[in-house]
């Protein structure tokens, strides 16, 4: 929905193989699939090599990051 109404590119990590397929398969569904990116990984290790996003929107997460 978000790139729906805004066109940006989207990279969605979840600690879930099964949420990262079903995602997936939603954006090739939908025809998003190369605007929209989802995997498995750690949301403090990200595969970023500048470690900067323009936008972070964080549900059902900070209860998995340690104090």
């Amino acid at each position: 929905m978000i790139h729906k109404e805004y066109g940006c590119h989207i990279e969605g990590v979840t600690v879930s193989l099964e949420q990262a397929k079903y995602a997936s398969s939603a954006s090739q569904y939908y025809g998003y699939s190369d605007k929209l990116l989802f995997f498995v990984g750690d949301m403090l290790r990200l595969p970023r090599h500048d470690n900067t996003y323009d936008f972070i929107w964080a549900c059902e997460s900070t209860e998995h990051i340690s104090d």
